[in-house]
């Protein structure tokens, strides 16, 4: 019987089941051995190059839906762990780089992208839809008084990753996950322009770079004259960070628009908003003095501090106001606070909300879970389980009308046998996969 956290191996024509935790079994549920190296764990399987050895994390990100690169291109796929340790082979541990970049069949100096697959780039930054075909375009990121500068923006497409959701992809990170070398850090990392242009993205321009030594960058090369020091204090914690520009800090926070930081400069101690966050520039003055008792405190929404955590890569994002999470998610704005106040379990488009203040424990979603959301981004249905007793296995369907069409019968006989507990044919037994009742207790 299938447990919560197994899948059927893709085009294994369902002789391999795999957990969320690297072990796999045959279709009789025998697990099968796998041979550990220093670094590596294989298992030997007849899969898509035929009886060989495989990487088992590959088997496990290619089941789980975190690599989506043609068959003939699997033995280009190098595993990383983001936590250095690979025998943690849960798929939430696994991302990937190609060995080399890998230029797609059809369209001779275009490179497939690392988790945007459905999409090539070439060296001078042309973006093309790879089932299209089509070129897609570059939007340019407005600055602070919603106009080009003279050196111009940050470029950027909208475009579907691996997991099918909506994202804006930035143009020198296309390129340097094409053609420069990451590491397991990658998603922590971002991308430094040598020269401080942001529309220079020549390739001997760009470079992997941390959050902190890009902002060292741009002070102490001089690139920014108009810098002035911000610093952010959680007067509900004490902690202080501190930004070389505002725009930095903008981009910490997630801030919805240009301009935001500036408001809340500007706002006196004796209303805070409900994420406890005061701002003032760093020019040695005193922050005021602020009594959690007597201040009024806002919530609206707009202006609130909200996270976010995408259920399919456990990625959580930070953001001031619900319109800046609807731009970063794909959620409507309406949506993200309707959940964030009714403490919604089931996510919208893969993601969860709640305010950054809260402290309850993200639930947890199994992969059943998961499935139902894959196919059902907006509204997820209750699922159904259908259990043959002649061939002692359990199936899964996401939602009731999938089973009742593989069954050939209405959601009224569903119903019935399912409430009844009785054999429907003699053979099926039954059962509702009530997706809130079903997650239980969270336990990360």
């Amino acid at each position: 019987m299938f447990t919560r956290k197994e899948l059927y191996v893709p085009f294994s024509g369902r002789r391999y089941i795999i957990t969320n935790g690297g072990r796999i079994l045959d279709s009789k549920r025998n697990e099968i051995p796998v041979e550990i190296t220093d670094e590596s764990i294989f298992v030997e399987i007849d899969w898509l190059l035929g009886r060989r050895k495989y990487l088992l994390s590959i088997l496990v990100m290619f089941t789980y839906g975190s690599l989506k690169v043609p068959d003939y291109l699997i033995d280009q796929v190098e595993p990383l762990y983001v936590d250095n340790d690979f025998r943690n082979l849960t798929p939430q541990n696994l991302i990937y780089r190609f060995k080399t970049p890998l230029e797609v069949e059809d369209y001779p100096g275009f490179f497939y992208i690392p988790f945007y697959v459905n999409y090539a780039i070439n060296k001078t930054g042309s973006l093309i839809n790879i089932e299209t075909g089509k070129e897609k375009q570059w939007s340019i990121t407005p600055t602070e008084n919603n106009k080009r500068n003279q050196k111009g923006g940050y470029f950027y497409s909208r475009v579907l990753n691996d997991f099918g959701f909506s994202k804006c992809l930035f143009l020198h990170r296309a390129l340097c996950l094409v053609f420069k070398e990451y590491d397991n850090k990658v998603q922590s990392l971002v991308v430094n322009h040598r020269d401080g242009n942001p529309s220079n993205n020549l390739l001997d321009n760009i470079e992997w770079s941390t959050y902190k030594d890009n902002n060292i960058h741009a002070v102490v090369s001089g690139l920014r004259s108009d810098n002035k020091p911000i610093l952010s204090k959680n007067i509900k914690t004490g902690e202080i960070l501190r930004f070389s520009s505002i725009n930095e800090c903008g981009r910490y926070y997630n801030a919805p628009r240009a301009g935001f930081i500036q408001h809340r400069l500007k706002r006196s101690g004796n209303k805070i908003y409900s994420d406890y966050l005061l701002f003032k520039y760093d020019d040695g003055t005193d922050w005021p003095a602020i009594d959690l008792d007597k201040v009024e405190i806002i919530r609206g929404g707009r202006s609130d501090l909200i996270k976010a955590r995408n259920v399919f890569t456990g990625d959580v994002i930070l953001f001031l106001g619900a319109e800046k999470g609807s731009h970063l998610t794909g959620v409507k704005k309406a949506t993200i606070l309707n959940h964030v106040k009714r403490g919604h379990l089931i996510p919208c488009k893969g993601w969860n909300f709640k305010w950054d203040n809260d402290d309850t424990p993200w639930p947890n979603h199994t992969h059943r879970h998961l499935k139902i959301y894959e196919k059902f981004p907006i509204f997820p249905p209750t699922g159904a389980i259908i259990f043959d007793t002649e061939l002692n296995v359990e199936l899964f369907f996401e939602s009731v009308a999938l089973a009742c069409n593989f069954l050939s019968i209405t959601k009224h006989v569903f119903s019935n046998y399912a409430k009844s507990k009785t054999l429907l044919k003699k053979r099926y037994s039954l059962t509702y996969f009530h997706l809130v009742k079903s997650l239980g207790l969270p336990t990360e």
